[in-house]
C-alpha cells in the first residue's frame, strides 16, 4: 500500500521494484481497502462470511 510508512525509509528503487511486481501496475491506496471493509462491516452483505482471507493486493502473489 502507498502510505507514508515508506517515506524516507524505503529506498525508491526498492519501492519501484515492489510496484513492478504488482500485476495491476500500481501501488494500492487506502481507498482500495474501503470496499472490502464496508462489505465486512455490513451484516446484510457479509453476515454469513466466516474465516476468509481477502487479498487486497492488486494481484501480487505473496506466497504462503
Amino acid at each position: 500500500m502507498d502510505t507514508p510508512l515508506h517515506d524516507g525509509i524505503s529506498p525508491p528503487g526498492l519501492v519501484a521494484g515492489w510496484i513492478a511486481s504488482i500485476p495491476l501496475g500500481r501501488a494500492g491506496v487506502a481507498q482500495d481497502c474501503a470496499g472490502a471493509a464496508l462489505f465486512l462491516a455490513s451484516p446484510s452483505l457479509s453476515g454469513f462470511v466466516t474465516g476468509q482471507v481477502i487479498e487486497i493486493n492488486g494481484g501480487q502473489f505473496t506466497g504462503g
